[in-house]
């Protein structure tokens, strides 16, 4: 029986011919290590010494699977019998080859493995500079810094420090309005990321750089108003020119209306066939997108007199049935490349722009020479730094170093794994080592990698240089292209349903310039399953996602009983997890979380930082408190109350002191709460004497010991966890001082040592870390998660081949960006939406067996039908994938449970969220009692004495305050809205009608005009505490800067009464809060001495009350 071949087969054949160089695409479960691993075996066969052989990756963990992979490829060839699969004995015989070899040459690998070069980029770099301490500059190898945040911002800080003595420096703070924290930030972030910028900077400096520039802005424009002319509709200036003109000629004779499309009188002189690629025809271009399309990029359904189309008008008819024969749902490629035009800058430099660039140019020369003393004085530096030596330390091709020279005779064989992760700077490294090779040398290159799973954009990484490399080459290597079809990982209905959605989901062409990866299908190793293998979850509200993926990840855990990876959980970030992780704890799975759960949340992190604090800062009342409540000590609230409730101005230093001395004192408390600060108080005490003996680390472990910390925790990660803290501590205290900021910084980059009892565990981490691994079943969750806004530079550039752009950040004091910049940033949106399209694959390809979409859906109240899902969330990408019977269904269940109540469970008491005001909590003396009464539960209760509206509008007002700056808040469903009534004290019986109520409001705010326009305020401040000198507080819900004067602006959930006129309302609202808003007014002209004015908005009848005094 013959045996059966991969579809390509003859590709993989041909990648492991040892005399030619290659370029090879392997798209997910193709089993690329493999081949990469078979093609160094193949190599070991032909080369004298193993070192004449480099391969290098991006991670330790992806060199180390590859060593490894060798060696046991060598060490299964130690037997005489060929494996029976015709896929292993390829492989097979060629480590008997290398074998072979090895026996003559000597080289003893299996014995002596680190003779194999398999090493990161980043350590490939290292040694370079070890090798060669003078050419590198770096007087040998310094230490990497941890942090070089830190060494960033101190560099910014160092260059701002010359305001006064250099003009870009005075220059860039004048525009920035002189916010020196916003200037720190983003020269600091430029340097994070110098490797980039550093090359171009110098364009900014040249004679000609205005023009220069100029023509290269000019260059891009036309390059994208050519493709929009490609893809325009055939004879489309013939059949809209005529009409285009009528519009504008109605447009310009009549009165400018508000919402008229003035943009489209620029097309009185449209004649057909004249709109061409001609960045100066900008005007036209924008007035046609303003004709033919909705302010979102659809084609418009109807026309009106805005758009100069009068009623029965012969040009509106014309333009009305051209327009109908596109579907407004899916908008064609055509609309979406002319909504694009309404983003594009005129192809020219003002003079401001120009002088803004030059000072942002100076200050990051400057910044990058402040960084070099930094660097100096600290004795560290960044892996950029190492790369950028280990570059200068090679020289060039026409000027090569001794060290290139030597490499070139060392080198015979390049291999680079994961190549669509490469940076512009790691190519330029790439074609400096190989600049001496020539045709027919006997030397090799052999680059792997898939564009489709490109998703390190943030680390500086450029999928557009793999189909580059691929297209054009590299070198003057002969780089043959090869692509892997074959899946040997998923089920063919897995591997079916991939082919059929991302065909769709990705690009259809490619694009190096924009990052556009189109789709390569696969070929199925494994038969289809025979059964569904991906499936929808959709529900309503958190609790239900916990309970739905906790059911799934139950499931997987006992089907793939004899599977070491059962079943992986993958979210975009972490903040999507929500509480999954407790959830599986709690049902007593075994779960592994992987750099998911920040250390400084685990208790016992916690509680050994609040210790830090209290034996650093004796005066700091929390920490104290968080101490004597931390489990050695375990005080009560009612006895915390005791101890410290007539002693307000004392320290809790002072206070336990008096204590131990006082009987009187301590019996006011309970006898058994009694004994526990009689034993723990004196030891806290005894710690504060510190004779400078020992370093502080050391101090706090010896307390904790004393404590009894260790036999408090849960689980031998939580020691882990402790220790690492400790470690932390020993590196950050100079001797006994501990910089408590320092360490919180620290803590926020550190994550907890996962917890899992065994090997075999529910693994949960982001999709980005999943890479390259691979589960029987696989979860997707938190899909209907928006991402959120990436930080504007301090400069945009970019740089498409010879072409570079730069746009200057926007002027504080400005409301919109720079319109260069502003144009670069969206098309580097566009590049990141195309990698969020390749992570989305990433996730889906991890699964062997079964993949399972989990997301959050809710009901419009509106329509009754699942309310529209946002396009930028993975789960928006993949709706149009949702079968219809599938969506009904969430929509009946949720219905039902809207209707039963049953999304409105609440507990005995409720965590107070961040965002409730606190003008209603009562005295505090009375809240210390409630909260001892509610203790057993582990949290506080407030008391519920508000009445229903006053509720509706609390929760109004939370939601308002975390709709602030989303640019596309997504709304609560009615389970969630219930169940934070519940917990607000809301009764069961007016639930269900208040939580519509909240919608309602919710949907009224983001819907209107004003609404919207308040919710994006850039210059505001959300639920914004102010006290006057009364120590009145006040608790503004939105304060808006506008430059000369303050608007405040308070939202109200009042109505009509149903005999009231709109007139009447407004009068009886205008008396009723006017004390309110004089006090809201006085205080922000207290604030900084401008003039303010005041203003209610009623959401839900989308009302606005200007207030006067």
């Amino acid at each position: 029986m013959t045996e059966r071949l991969p579809a390509d087969h003859h590709a993989r054949t041909q990648a492991v011919d040892p005399t030619r160089s290659f370029i090879v695409q392997a798209p997910a479960g193709s089993g690329k290590t493999s081949l990469l691993t078979d093609r160094i075996v193949a190599l070991l066969a032909r080369v004298e010494r193993p070192e004449q052989i480099v391969a290098m990756t991006f991670t330790r963990k992806a060199a180390g699977e590859m060593h490894n992979r060798v060696l046991e490829k060598l060490q299964l060839a130690l037997d005489d019998h060929p494996p029976d699969a015709l896929n292993e004995r390829q492989g097979w015989l060629l480590a008997r080859a290398a074998l072979e070899q090895d026996r003559r040459m000597g080289w003893n690998l299996l014995e002596q493995p680190s003779r194999l070069r398999i090493q990161t980029i980043d350590s490939f770099c290292a040694s370079l500079v070890k090798s060669m301490p003078w050419f590198s500059a770096l007087g040998g190898m310094p230490s990497i810094s941890e942090d070089p945040q830190e060494l960033y911002r101190k560099a910014a800080s160092g260059v701002l420090s010359m305001a006064g003595q250099d003009l870009a420096v005075d220059r860039l703070l004048q525009h920035l309005d002189v916010d020196v924290p916003a200037a720190i930030d983003g020269i600091a972030f430029m340097l994070a990321q110098r490797d980039q910028w550093l090359p171009l900077i110098g364009h900014i400096y040249a004679e000609d750089a205005l023009d220069r520039l100029e023509g290269y802005l000019r260059e891009t424009l036309e390059k994208e108003l050519g493709e929009l002319v490609q893809a325009m509709p055939a004879g489309w200036q013939h059949q809209l020119a005529e009409p285009a003109r009528m519009a504008a000629a109605t447009l310009a004779e009549k009165v400018p209306e508000p919402g008229d499309k003035r943009e489209i009188v620029a097309l009185l002189d449209w004649e057909a066939g004249s709109l061409t690629d001609d960045p100066d025809q900008l005007p036209q271009w924008i007035g046609l997108a303003q004709l033919l399309l909705t302010s979102s990029g659809g084609p418009r359904a109807r026309l009106t007199k805005s758009e100069g189309c009068d009623r029965n008008t012969a040009h509106k008819d014309t333009l009305s049935q051209w327009l109908s024969a596109w579907d407004a749902k899916e908008a064609p490629r055509w609309c979406r490349q002319l909504h694009a035009v309404r983003s594009m800058p005129q192809p020219h430099f003002t003079p401001g722009q120009g002088g803004i660039l030059a000072a942002q140019a100076r200050v990051l020369m400057l910044a990058v020479a402040q960084l070099q003393l930094e660097f100096t004085a600290r004795a560290e530096v960044d892996f950029i730094e190492v790369a950028q030596r280990a570059t200068q330390a090679l020289g060039h091709a026409d000027d090569p170093s001794d060290l290139l020279l030597r490499l070139d005779q060392q080198i015979s064989h390049l291999l680079v794994d994961e190549f669509q992760d490469t940076s512009k700077a790691q190519l330029d490294l790439l074609e400096t080592l190989i600049s001496g090779w020539q045709p027919g040398d006997d030397r090799t290159l052999f680059i792997v990698g898939d564009p489709m799973q490109s998703i390190y954009r943030f680390r500086k990484a450029e999928v557009g240089l793999f189909l580059q490399v691929r297209d054009l080459g590299i070198g003057e290597v002969d780089l043959a292209c090869l692509q892997l079809t074959e899946n040997f990982r998923s089920s063919g209905s897995i591997v079916q349903w991939v082919n059929e959605v991302f065909s769709r989901v990705l690009p259809d062409e490619d694009s190096d310039e924009m990052g556009a990866i189109r789709y390569s299908p696969s070929v199925a190793w494994h038969p289809p399953s025979g059964k569904p293998a991906v499936s929808w979850h959709l529900q309503g509200d958190d609790e239900a996602i916990e309970q739905e993926v906790l059911e799934l990840a139950r499931s997987a855990w006992e089907t793939h009983a004899e599977s070491d990876k059962p079943v992986a959980i993958l979210v975009k970030a972490r903040s999507h997890l929500g509480r999954v992780t407790l959830a599986l704890r709690k049902a007593g799975l075994p779960t592994r979380a992987i750099d998911l759960e920040p250390l400084g949340d685990r208790p016992v992190v916690m509680d050994l930082v609040a210790l830090a604090r209290a034996m650093v800062h004796t005066a700091d009342r929390a920490s104290w408190i968080a101490v004597l409540r931390a489990p050695w000590c375990g005080l009560t609230l009612s006895s915390l109350h005791a101890l410290l409730w007539k002693r307000p101005r004392h320290t809790v230093v002072q206070v336990l002191a008096d204590w131990i001395r006082d009987e009187t004192f301590q019996k006011r408390m309970e006898p058994q709460q009694r004994q526990r600060l009689r034993v723990v108080a004196p030891v806290l005490l005894d710690a504060l004497h510190d004779d400078g003996h020992q370093p502080f680390a050391a101090r706090l472990e010896s307390l904790w010991m004393t404590l009894g910390g260790p036999g408090l925790v849960s689980d031998a990660s939580d020691l882990e966890d402790a220790q690492a803290v400790f470690n932390l501590m020993d590196g950050l205290a100079e001797h006994s001082h501990l910089d408590m900021d320092r360490l919180q910084k620290h803590l926020g980059k550190l994550f907890a040592t996962p917890v899992a009892t065994s090997d075999r565990a529910i693994e949960i981490m982001t999709m980005h870390k999943a890479k390259g691994l691979e589960f029987e079943e696989v979860i997707l969750m938190g899909l209907e998660r928006s991402p959120r806004n990436d930080q504007a530079p301090l400069v945009r550039i970019e740089q498409v081949g010879s072409r570079v752009l730069f746009g200057p950040v926007k002027a504080s004091a400005q409301q919109e960006q720079d319109p260069i910049a502003q144009y670069l940033g969206k098309r580097e949106a566009v590049r990141q939406d195309f990698e969020t399209d390749r992570l989305l694959y990433v996730a889906a390809t991890r699964a062997r067996q079964a993949l399972h979409l989990v997301a959050r859906i809710s009901i419009d109240s509106k329509s009754g039908g699942i309310r529209k899902v946002s396009e930028k969330s993975l789960l928006g990408k993949l709706w149009g994938f949702c079968p219809q019977a599938i969506q009904d269904e969430a929509v009946e269940r949720l219905r039902g449970q809207s209707e039963t109540g049953d999304a409105s469970s609440s507990g005995p008491g409720w965590r107070a969220p961040a965002m409730i005001r606190r003008a209603s909590l009562p005295e505090r003396l009375e809240t210390h009692k409630v909260l001892a009464q509610h203790e057993s539960y582990g949290f506080a209760a407030w008391p519920a004495q508000d009445s229903p509206d006053r509720l509706i509008g609390t929760l109004l007002h939370a939601w308002f305050a975390r709709f602030s700056g989303v640019s596309s808040p997504e709304l609560p469903g009615p389970g969630q809205v219930m169940t934070q009534l519940a917990r607000l004290g809301m009764p069961v019986a007016l639930r269900e009608k208040a939580a519509q109520q909240v919608i309602s409001g919710l949907e009224a705010m983001v819907s209107s005009e004003r609404g919207k326009w308040l919710l994006s305020q850039p210059q505001a401040r959300v639920e914004w505490s102010l006290v006057d000198h009364d120590e009145v507080v006040s608790v503004l819900d939105l304060a808006i800067d506008q430059g000369s004067h303050w608007l405040v602006v308070d939202y109200k959930t009042s109505s009509r009464h149903p005999d009231e006129t709109e007139d009447m309302f407004k009068e009886r609202m205008m008396v009723r809060y006017r004390p309110q808003m004089l006090r809201y007014v006085d205080q922000l002209r207290a604030f900084d001495g401008r003039d303010a004015k005041a203003a209610l908005y009623f959401p839900v009848d989308d009302l606005w009350v200007e207030m006067s005094f």
